[in-house]
């Protein structure tokens, strides 16, 4: 219960100047992931957490360490559905699949970024989650983009925006 208070306080701690800076939780949030039996839950703190570090080489280390985690906890039981979110197998992969392509993107990874996009565009189809297979279509976009594919870039985003205009 308490590793899911700092994941949640950790997700939003960005908007709430008094939480600033959340780094100061940074050695009781691994503590609590070292000790933690669920790997959704693992997940879900190794991605918060790498949301926060500043250093790309620690926030990467975070993100694959999150995304093991979650491929773990695809072959565990399911959390109850008072986890939330974090019960969603689907979107705990996912997300940190897309976190990490953004990231990589972002950085000129594009052959890293690559194969982390199609396994999440297959997870959000999977799971028919349209909202994050947004994300996901814009960052390929932008993916095409910046390799000079203008042609499949417009395809990509095209798709983001109509997705978007639905929500």
């Amino acid at each position: 219960l308490h590793l899911t208070m700092l994941i949640n306080m950790y997700a939003f701690a960005r908007a709430v100047e008094e939480f600033q800076p959340i780094n100061r939780f940074h050695d009781e949030i691994i503590h609590l992931i070292e000790i933690c039996p669920h790997p959704s839950l693992q997940t879900a703190a190794w991605h918060f957490v790498a949301d926060y570090y500043s250093d790309f080489s620690q926030s990467a280390a975070a993100r694959e360490r999150a995304i093991t985690a979650a491929r773990l906890a695809r072959e565990r039981p399911t959390l109850g559905i008072e986890y939330g979110l974090f019960s969603d197998y689907d979107f705990i992969l996912g997300l940190p699949l897309w976190a990490f392509a953004y990231e990589l993107v972002e950085r000129a990874f594009f052959d890293r970024a690559t194969p982390l996009l199609s396994e999440c565009q297959e997870v959000f189809r999977h799971s028919e989650n349209l909202y994050l297979m947004n994300y996901v279509h814009g960052t390929l976009g932008r993916l095409a983009f910046l390799q000079n594919e203008l042609a499949q870039a417009h395809v990509y985003l095209q798709k983001a925006v109509t997705l978007a205009i639905t929500f």
